[in-house]
This record gives C-alpha cells, structure tokens and sequence, in this order.
C-alpha cells in the first residue's frame, strides 16, 4: 500500500531566523510532536525528538529528522507547493494561514516581481485588510506601460497601466476594500479610506510604518497622490486660484516637508549617518556654478556656503547619490506654491547657515582642578559667523568686539548663577552650542510647518466660501489623516539603545495596541457585513501592562514619570542622576512589573570591542522581543530646559525666522514644549512625548484606522534581494504574526463565491454547470465533502473555512482521480436536485397553505359579514315588525 505523505514548513532552531525548510513527513508521523489548538502549528515539546520524513516523495528512502530545540513545524499551503510559482494576492486565501507560508507567498511575490514587468505590482501583497508593501529599492516602471510577460500566469496579453500612474488610479476609483483584496497596492488602501470617509461620515487614517529604510514616505507619497486625484475626480476640492490648486499644494508639501524632516537612515547604516537633507540641498546648491538656484542664494547678509564636508555637523562618509527630489531649485518652487516669497525664503536659508556655523564652533579645555572652557582658534571665525547670521547688534561691522560675538561667546561658555558666572567644562559648552542650535532649527521646523498649514487652511477656507452649505454629502468637517511613523527599533550590538529608541519604541507598542484592537474591529465588521455572527477570539498577546509601564497612569507613575523626577532631583557632588533614575525603576516598577522590565548591572569588559557596553543597561521586554537600554545619559536628554541666557539670546536675533516673539508658530511650539513640565518650569522630553503619544492616539481613536505596513527587504539595500530572516523579524515586530494569531481562531480562510464557482465550474454535470447560483454550488461543495457546519459558513458574498478547510475543497481542483469525478458530478447533481426539488415542494406547499389560509380567511370574513347583517339588519327588522 502506498504512504501518504504531507509536506511541512520545518524551522530547525530559532523560529526568528525565518528559514523554513520544506520537507515531506509520512501521514501519521506529525503526532511525535505536539500541536496547537488550532491543529496547524506544530511545535516539539521534548528535546531531541525523532522523526521520520521522506524529502523524494513516497518512492525515496526514509530518513530520520531531529527537530533540534525550539523547532517549529508549519504544513505547507497547496498553492505554494503545487506550483512553484504559485502566489495568492491576500493571504487569507491561503488554506494554511501561518507566518511560514505568509513569508514564502511574500518572497515568491517578490521574486517575480523583480524578474517580470508585468508582475511589479507584486512588491504588495494584502493580509485581510492589511496591505504589506515590501521595498523593491528600484524605481520599476513607473512611468509607461508594463508589457505583459507571454510566460506570465494570470496575466493577460495587454499591456497594463504604469504602477503609480494616472492611468493605473483610475482602475481603482470606487472599488473599495475590493480593490484591496483583488489587486494590492496602495492606491486601494487610499480609494477604501475614501469612499468610506463619503459613505459612512467617519474621518479616516491610514497609518503607514516600518522601519527606516522600508520605504514608508514614498507609499506615503503615493497614498497621498491618490486622495488628491480622487478627490478631484470627483468633484471634493475648490478650482485652481492663482495657478495652485489645493491638490498640487498637498502633493508639493512633500519635499519641503522630506527636506526639513528627514535624515538619511542610521539604524543599520551608522557609517552612512546623515543630518537633515536641506542642508545637503543647501551645499549643492550653493558650490555649484552652473545651478540655476544659484542667485536666489546671492543674499548680502549670507556669506559664502562651502561644501557640506566643511562642517562639522554634516561630515558623513558615505552620503547616498543622486537625490534628485531634494534639490534646492525643488524645493524653492514648492515654497512658491504656498506664496512664500524670496525675502521669507532668504532669511530661510540665513538660518540654516547659522545652524552650520555653529556646529564648526569648537572649545579649548584649560587644565586644573575645575576645567573650564574657551573658544578655540578655529572657532573663533565660525563663531563670528554664526552672530552675524544669527543678526546679533553689530556682529557683521565690528567683528570680534562687537557686542553680538561676546554675547554669543558669553553664552556659550559660561553660565549665571545668581549674580556670579561660572566658566562651562568643555563638554557642557559643546552641550550649550548644541541646544541653541538644535532649539534653532527645531523652531524654524515649526514656522515652515506653519507657513504650510497656513496657505492650505486659507484654501479650505476659499471653498466654505463658494460652498452653499446645503451638500447633503459635504465632509468639510472629516479628513483623512496619513500618518508616517517610525518602525520598532533595536540597534545593533555595537550601538547602543539610548532615549530616543525608547521613546520610539513606547509609541510603536501604543499603535501595535491600536492596531491588534483595530483588526479585531475590523473582523467584526467583515462578519456583520456577510451576515454572520461574530465570536470573539481568544485573548491575545496585550501589552497594556507595558503600556502602564511606560507611560504611567493617573495613580501610579510610570517610566517617564520616574525619569522626569530624577531629571528634576538634586544630587550630591559625583552622583549620578541616571544611576538615581535606574534604582528608581528597580524599586518601582521591578516588583510589579518583573516580567517586563529588568535593571540590570554594568556588565565587565568584553574582549569584542564591537560590543558596545551599557553603563546603566535597562532590559525592556517589548511585543517585538527584549531590548536592553543604555540610561547612560537619559536624565540629561529627558531635561528640554533651555538655560535664560539663551532665551535671551534668542530674543535678540533678528537674522533668522522662526525665533523671534512675534512668530506664532515658534511660539505654539514653545509652549507645546513646556508642557507636562512641573508647575511649567521644568520641561521634560519623554513626559512632553507622552503627552503628545497620547493626542495622537486620541485623534488616531476617532477615526477608521487603514494600515500599511512596509517592509525592509535586506540591510544593504539591494534591489530584489529577500533576505528572510529581516523579513520575519519585522513580520513579528510589525504585529503582523500576531494579526495571524487572532485570525486563526475564526475563519481567516476565504473565498468569494463567484471564484469558488469558476474555478469547479467544468467538474459539474453540464445540465447544471449554467443554471446554478454560485452560493448554492458553495453549500452544495460543503455538503459532500461533509465539512462539518463549525467548519465552514456562507456569508452573503463569500465561504469563510476553519484553517484546513479550506484544503478539502482545493484538493478537488487537484485530483486525477476518474472515479472521484464522476462521483462529484453526479452526487452534487443529485443534490442540487433534490435542494430544487426541495425548493420546489417547499413553493408548492407554501402556495397550498397560501390558498387554503385565504380560502378559511375568505370564509370567516363571509361568516363575519352574515353575522354582521343578521345582528344588524334581519334581527331588528323582525322586532319592529
């Protein structure tokens, strides 16, 4: 008798390291390890555990496998192994859905997309309602039609619209979440967004994350493209004034706001760090003679730029070639789109060079038992130069004396102490110079943001104007948020997790809450649209008691709490505040939140110097896995205090934007900054973050939350190379893997029924093959497998299966066997049959219980009527007679 066999997904060690191997174990043999609820995962429960499998099919020799400690075994879909070539479209179609064959669906639809034009578009790949974009790292073909390949499956012989082209939107305006299930990409995530913004009434978000590097500002960018186009379309924005209308004013935000921003990556790539990209811009355009920005630069009060490796704030090893998007000329024309004129654009540029020239400022330290510090020789000439750009009295004319550069200099390397001035270590100035010129661009980031908000909400206001107020269907009070948002990280070993990792990090498990609970919401959706009950899943992983970690509460104060006291507490002479702030976490929050957090003591020397070592490490057990902490310098970051002096000092300049009193934007931006501070005088960063989390979050909740979830593909970012094990790691950081969890535990399985009829359409009778309606072919399929009813139920449009149930119908498409076929033929014939037969006797019996219950209607209405005309007219006709 021949051995069935069936083939399993085998990760021989840590399931983390995303290589699952395909290997075929005779049936029977999957009971040596043990199973989950779901009856799919398999995970070894004894070390060392033995089995038997047959990689060569049922005619090779047996072998022994030892699944090694930790081993996960997953069952292959049949769509990925029938055909090596074989991909679904959303995942949920699979018949096995686990995180083995979501990665292998995803890698094979990547792979195809990077050898076939045609097949572009595969870099999307849809989870439900979850569109997974995976960084191609190539521009594909973006501007003129994809010839589709003769050896492509599914894919028809003409030519189809360029990925993100005009063309392409078209084909997606009023789908819908159908778009999104059938045809992935990011244009069916926005169209979804907006036709349920129209329909239902409800603002939207589409919240798009991933790690640096996963392309997460270019879908944005295409997101944001769509909604501008679509609106158009259809009518939802005012007519183009002065040249610009408020969709190309949207869409020319984005370099500015890139430029700005944005800084080259640095989580994988610290050899390739980079400062903001405007400055670059800046640089470029300035030392190159034959750029047509160049005059626009020839301001009098700006001295000369030199090249970008000339500062020290922008020395970098490897900057990245050709950013074509982020050239000066670019983005001067996008300030004229929202009327930002030369002289604003100037005093633009005048800061940033003094940003520049403060960064090239550097300090002397004098010896002796208190260090002191000086400015140095070479920091001298950028010290004048950044007063004078910074338009402090008299700093251009009279050089070193004047009042400007001694003020700058007082500033930056002494401080006031009641009516005494101390001298500055070296490294405080250096800290000093780095405030005021983080403080600097920080406020001129704020008025630009300003500008941008300003000129967009004056054209809204221009279309409440023309509107008449009497659109039944007028949304000016909704909006569709899109929402750009670092990924999870966790620095390599020789980095060191520090405080902008954990405020990063404290987000990203707020919005992994958000998300589980938002797919949760939008399953019930499913099933109350289709008509069917919805039973809520068993609990998953929640990380609300980290989030209470973290964030604190009303009653009990969390980490940021804690940090915000140590920052604020006194200390003697040699402590140290971080040392304060680690014991303060270890009393606590060790109790209560042991399984969580953990501080632990400095580590000894290691012999790899690569490894960085952490002076007060702080282990942090996330949803995406444990990150220990260095808090070495978390008191010092946490304190968003600017010293009086350059307050002052910043009051007084009158060179640059964005700083001064009068401006609004800097001045909200200041006051936002003060927030969450003790009685307003303190200002803490993480409480202030926290603050601003939880607005997010506020707004985030009141919306119909869309989610896009990019995926870096490798750390050297190769164009089409699928490194599986990055994949995973960010498959299981993005809540993706848990997403499958929640979905397994209802019917994550399904398939339309108008797919399910075309695809076993030619396997029925031909008496039937036409006149059957495609949902009573699904019930009729279910009927003689004999799935069992908590298997399988049929909702309005589409059969939703247990996992593995699915498996049952798909093996029908597959079989060679004459006998089954025939059998299916004529025992789904018989049964729809006797399901019309059915239909037909329960017609003419409701028709017979429809005649005799008129007929005993009719009769007691005559009935009525003769004991009416009896009572009232023969009876008293008698008595007056």
């Amino acid at each position: 008798m021949e051995t069935a066999f069936t083939v399993w997904h085998i990760c021989n060690g840590a399931e983390e390291s995303g290589h699952f191997e395909m290997v075929q174990l005779p049936d029977g043999h999957e009971s040596a390890v043990s199973s989950d609820a779901s009856g799919d995962r398999i995970t070894r429960d004894a070390e060392g555990q033995v089995i038997h499998s047959n990689k060569g099919g049922s005619g090779a020799r047996s072998q022994l496998v030892r699944l090694s400690a930790g081993a996960c075994v997953y069952r292959v879909d049949p769509v990925l192994l029938e055909d090596v070539e074989g991909t679904v479209d959303d995942c949920t179609q699979l018949s096995y859905l686990n995180v083995a064959n979501l990665l292998e669906n995803v890698r094979r639809r990547y792979r195809q997309a990077g050898q076939q034009a045609a097949l572009c578009h595969q870099i999307y790949t849809a989870v439900g309602g979850v569109l997974l974009a995976v960084n191609p790292f190539s521009s594909l073909n973006q501007h003129s039609h994809c010839p589709a390949s003769e050896g492509s499956k599914g894919q028809d012989n003409k030519s189809k619209p360029a990925l993100y082209s005009e063309a392409m939107m078209r084909t997606y305006y009023g789908r819908g979440l159908a778009g999104l299930l059938r045809d992935p990409h990011p244009f069916a995530v926005a169209e979804a967004s907006y036709k349920q913004l129209k329909a239902e009434r409800t603002s939207q978000s589409i919240i798009i994350s991933g790690e640096s590097g996963s392309g997460k500002t270019e879908t944005a960018k295409h997101v944001l493209r769509y909604l501008t186009s679509a609106a158009t379309h259809a009518g939802d924005v005012p007519p183009a004034a002065k040249g610009f209308d408020l969709a190309s004013r949207l869409l020319q935000s984005n370099p500015i706001l890139e430029a700005f921003g944005n800084a080259h990556t640095v989580v994988y790539v610290p050899s390739r760090e980079r400062n903001y990209h405007i400055f670059y811009s800046l640089c470029e355009a300035a030392t190159d003679p034959n750029r047509p920005s160049k005059p626009l630069l020839m301001d009098p009060l700006l001295p000369p730029i030199r090249q970008a490796e000339s500062y020290a704030y922008l020395q970098s090893k490897d900057p990245p070639a050709g950013l074509p998007l982020f050239r000066l000329e670019n983005i001067q024309a996008a300030f004229e789109a929202f009327r930002v004129d030369r002289s604003t654009q100037q005093s633009i540029w005048r800061t940033l060079a003094a940003v520049m020239a403060l960064g090239n400022v550097s300090f002397n330290e004098d010896g002796g038992d208190e260090a002191t510090s000086t400015v140095g020789p070479k920091g001298k000439e950028a010290l004048l130069e950044a007063a004078h750009l910074l338009g402090l009295d008299g700093a251009a004319d009279e050089g070193h004396g004047s009042r400007g550069y001694a003020l700058l200099e007082q500033v930056l390397t002494t401080r006031g102490v009641r009516e005494t001035r101390s001298t500055l270590s070296k490294k405080a100035a250096e800290w000093a110079r780095d405030d005021l010129a983080k403080t600097v661009y920080v406020r001129l980031f704020a008025y630009i943001v300003g500008l941008i908000n300003c000129s967009l909400n004056a054209d809204i206001a221009s279309k409440d104007a023309t509107s008449d107020g009497n659109d039944e269907n007028d949304t000016a009070s909704l909006f569709i948020g899109v929402l750009d948002i670092f990924g999870f990280e966790n620095l390599n070993p020789h980095l060191c997790n520090g405080f902008e990792q954990l405020c990063i990090n404290y987000l990203n498990e707020l919005l992994h809450q958000h998300f589980l609970h938002a797919t949760i919401s939008t399953e019930q959706q499913l099933y109350k649209s289709e008509g069917l009950p919805f039973q809520p899943s068993a609990p998953f992983r929640d990380n609300a008691d980290l989030i209470q970690c973290l964030g604190g509460t009303q009653e009990t104060p969390g980490r940021f709490h804690l940090l915000d006291e140590a920052t604020r507490s006194p200390v003697n002479k040699g402590a140290s505040r971080d040392a304060l702030f680690c014991s303060a976490v270890s009393s606590s929050l060790g109790s209560r939140f042991s399984h969580r957090i953990r501080v632990s003591p400095p580590p000894r020397a290691t012999r790899d110097a690569s490894q960085a070592r952490s002076a007060h490490p702080l282990s942090v057990f996330h949803f995406a896995g444990k990150v220990t902490y260095d808090a070495d310098g978390f008191t010092e970051q946490n304190n968003d205090n600017l010293p009086p002096e350059l307050e002052h000092l910043l009051a007084e300049c009158k060179g640059i934007v964005g700083c001064a009193p009068q401006d609004g934007a800097a001045a909200t931006a200041s006051n936002e900054k003060g927030r969450g501070g003790a009685g307003g005088r303190h200002k803490s960063a993480g409480l202030n973050f926290v603050g601003q989390v939880d607005r997010l979050l506020k707004t985030l909740g009141a919306t119909t939350p869309h989610f896009i979830r990019c995926v870096k593909p490798n750390v050297k970012q190769l164009a089409f190379v699928f490194d599986r094990s990055k994949v995973y790691e960010q498959l299981e950081e993005s809540g993706l893997v848990s997403v499958l969890e929640v979905m397994a535990r209802g019917f994550p399985c399904r398939l339309p029924y108008a797919t399910l009829h075309s695809r076993y359409q030619h396997l029925l009778h031909p008496a039937m093959q036409s006149r059957i309606a495609p949902r009573d072919f699904a019930d009729l399929i279910t009927a003689f497998l004999n799935i069992p009813k908590g298997d399988c139920t049929l909702g309005l449009t589409q059969a939703f299966f247990r996992l593995g149930s699915l498996q049952l119908v798909e093996q029908i498409q597959h079989t060679a066997d004459d006998k089954f076929r025939r059998r299916l033929a004529e025992e789904t014939f018989v049964l729809w049959l006797r399901k019309r037969r059915k239909r037909v006797l329960g017609g003419v019996r409701a028709a017979v219980r429809f005649l005799i219950g008129a007929k005993k209607r009719r009769a007691l209405a005559v009935a009525q009527a003769c004991h009416h005309h009896l009572k009232h007219v023969v009876l008293p006709r008698r008595r007056h007679k």
